[in-house]
């Protein structure tokens, strides 16, 4: 699966090598180039932009700190417009539904992107080891595709489908 990942910090550079490592083909992009030397070393792709790690995306995942951020790199850093019509965007990241549904409003919704919630715990001691638990929100059909994904940076066991978009919050707690 041609997959963006977007925030190589702490956690998500964890994940993305995962996802290099199970045999995506991974584009990656974060505020910081340095912060991909490892993963382009395996493969990966570098995206000078959020939008063009998007552009060739089946998949995007963000992980990324809060939700002025995921609205900056989706909205004003151009990837939801990148992303084609019947993309998948996960977002992964430490943020809010308001912020995922202000994105969606002003960028997917019309254009058929389709998309799904995914907190996780284990913090980055998880993510090295593969082994984070996954709340997944949004519809079962999509959680089904992505589950190799998911599994791929989460234990298998602990990667859950909680429900429609935004169900996390009264799951996870």
């Amino acid at each position: 699966m041609r997959i963006g990942f977007i925030g190589l910090g702490n956690m998500g550079s964890h994940m993305a090598r995962h996802l290099i490592h199970a045999g995506h083909l991974v584009t990656v992009h974060d505020t910081r180039p340095e912060a991909a030397a490892e993963h382009m070393a395996l493969g990966a792709r570098w995206a000078d932009t959020p939008a063009a790690c998007a552009a060739d995306a089946e998949l995007l995942v963000t992980m990324l700190p809060n939700p002025r951020i995921v609205e900056d790199v989706l909205l004003r850093g151009g990837a939801a417009e990148a992303l084609r019509e019947g993309a998948l965007w996960i977002d992964m990241s430490t943020s809010t539904p308001a912020a995922a549904e202000r994105v969606a409003a002003e960028a997917l919704d019309r254009r058929g992107v389709r998309r799904l919630d995914a907190p996780v715990s284990g913090m980055a001691r998880g993510a090295e080891a593969g082994r984070l638990q996954i709340f997944v929100g949004g519809t079962a059909d999509d959680f089904r595709m992505c589950l190799p994904v998911l599994e791929a940076m989460g234990d298998p066991d602990k990667v859950l489908h909680v429900g429609p978009l935004g169900a996390w919050l009264t799951r996870s707690s």
